[in-house]
């Protein structure tokens, strides 16, 4: 039951993950929002073929703690970047809108 469980918990993780991920690139994407969407699912699933293999090779090497503080290295350098992305597209968004506009909100024309 515990496993049926976590896997329940692990399913559910992952459907928000993958669907806010790529709510976000296309959002970031503009025109080539497609394309990039595409890509990002095409590394999900290289990540998944190639993370047992590197996985297995950190167990054979008894490397497994420092294989998972460099993924989650990598994890936040990712965050971190996405966060970057965001605000300058945020402020990409902002010099768009017309002076007498930005104390009102968004307005569409």
């Amino acid at each position: 039951m515990l496993a049926l469980a976590a896997t329940a918990t692990f399913g559910f993780g992952y459907g928000l993950l993958t669907a806010g991920t790529n709510l976000l690139v296309a959002e970031l994407g503009g025109m080539r929002s497609a394309s990039l969407v595409s890509l990002l699912n095409f590394m999900w699933g290289v990540g998944a073929m190639t993370c047992p293999l590197l996985i297995a090779f950190a167990l054979k090497h008894n490397r497994i703690s420092l294989t998972l503080l460099g993924c989650a290295a990598f994890g936040v350098v990712m965050v971190i970047g996405l966060l970057l992305l965001r605000l300058a597209r945020m402020k990409d968004l902002m010099r768009q809108i017309s002076p007498k506009q930005q104390g009102r909100g968004l307005h569409c024309t």
